[in-house]
């Protein structure tokens, strides 16, 4: 009547009825069952807290650009001094640290960009024609900014690990471990985490 769209469900049955065969229609409004079913979809592969991809979603967006492109640079970045904030103000305050962090992501990298948070303070880029150099130094220096939470100034660092397909391993699993090694190593390099 209003014109708003509905998904119907019909459901047919041929029935006798005072001896003659006549159909008999079902209809249903399943509306709220099909809105349910893509947002219970939407969660299965999506953080909950930031809005990027888990880590179900991510697998799942590299296994498809592994098979589509040529090239593919994964991005392993882990938060550092992240625990500390946890510890002294709280998971309220760490949650809109990640919050804030993953906003920063998405204003760093282009749309074509697939994001992730793996789990904790660990997030993931995946990049197909993105100049890399350039994304780690922005990325670097917008998530290191101060931010204001609860009256209080914080801040955290960033250590950033590549591993490149097909050069470093052509499976997703292969490629995480590389990035997350290179992570590691740089971590251990520059032990204040604001840079690479």
């Amino acid at each position: 009547v209003d014109g708003t769209q509905i998904t119907v469900e019909i459901i047919l049955t041929a029935i006798v009825l005072s001896g003659e065969e006549v159909i008999h229609a079902l209809i249903r409004d399943i509306s709220e069952r099909k809105r349910m079913e893509k947002r219970l979809e939407y969660t299965s592969y999506h953080d909950q807290l930031t809005g990027l991809y888990n880590r179900a979603g991510f697998m799942q967006e590299f296994d498809k650009l592994l098979e589509e492109k040529e090239s593919v640079v994964l991005l392993y970045m882990d938060l550092n001094r992240f625990k500390p904030i946890n510890d002294k103000y709280g998971h309220d305050a760490g949650d809109v640290v990640l919050q804030r962090i993953a906003i920063r992501m998405q204003k760093v990298f282009s749309k074509e960009a697939i994001l992730s948070r793996l789990g904790g303070d660990e997030f993931c880029a995946l990049l197909t024609g993105d100049d890399v150099v350039r994304c780690i130094e922005r990325v670097s220096g917008e998530v290191v900014k101060s931010m204001k939470i609860e009256g209080h100034s914080l801040s955290v660092g960033i250590a950033v690990g590549k591993a490149v397909f097909p050069n470093d391993g052509s499976m997703a699993e292969e490629l995480l471990k590389q990035a997350d090694a290179d992570m590691y190593k740089n971590k251990n390099k520059n032990k204040n985490g604001k840079s690479r």
